[in-house]
């Protein structure tokens, strides 16, 4: 091959890996478009086609018994029953927070259900939160398959959530929501709270209701 063919081939290969890389880059912000314009819309198979339900359970599972834990101060069980155990005491808090609705809510009014939720100005997608591409991009991360970024941008790292996209079958999509302290914390008091319940379910009843129990 001739000087002048290797250079005009030299010149293709890197224009093609220019364009890539600029895919790349650009892809997960046109995601996070797409996801803030189901939350908008609230259209709910869009807002599904752009989360991995699996993966996105498995992070709020983790997150609200590390702070039930850092809450009651108990100790986590060991570790051959320790996966089954945080799913089945998260699992009533985890599962509202599954659906669809209820995700609508939180990623577009911060509102994650039973008075557990922060200022809308704090959503991670609401129209106003992606208009600053540049600050957004300037808030990521990439990290081969993973792109994390912090929204809504213009907040402090406190009130921010950390959104972990994915990209699998050519497709990014939503493996991990980080909560803010203080929702994660009011999600954690509310599973302390159903636990309590659970161990002593006379205590929700009036003293009246109880005294009627007791005798049956």
């Amino acid at each position: 091959m001739r000087k002048g063919e290797r250079l005009r081939w030299g010149r293709w290969v890197v224009l093609a890996l220019s364009i890539l890389l600029g895919i790349y880059l650009a892809s997960p912000l046109i995601a996070l478009h797409d996801i803030a314009s189901a939350v908008e819309t609230r259209d709910a198979r869009a807002l599904t086609d752009r989360i991995d339900f699996p993966a996105l359970r498995r992070s709020f599972t983790k997150q609200i018994v590390e702070e039930y834990f850092e809450l009651t101060g108990a100790k986590p069980p060991l570790r051959a029953l320790g996966k089954r155990f945080a799913v089945s005491v998260a699992d009533p808090v985890v599962a509202r927070l599954m659906t669809v609705r209820v995700l609508l809510d939180l990623l577009g009014k911060g509102d994650a259900g039973e008075s557990a939720k922060v200022s809308i100005e704090r959503a991670p997608f609401t129209s106003g939160a992606l208009k600053d591409l540049w600050q957004v991009w300037l808030d990521s991360d990439y990290l081969g398959r993973n792109f994390y970024v912090h929204l809504p941008p213009n907040k402090s790292r406190e009130e921010q959530f950390r959104v972990n996209l994915r990209l699998t079958s050519w497709r990014w999509r939503v493996v991990a929501l980080e909560l803010p302290a203080d929702l994660r914390e009011h999600l954690a008091r509310e599973l302390v709270k159903l636990t309590k319940d659970d161990r002593n379910p006379d205590a929700s009843q009036p003293p009246g209701e109880r005294d009627k129990a007791k005798l049956q």
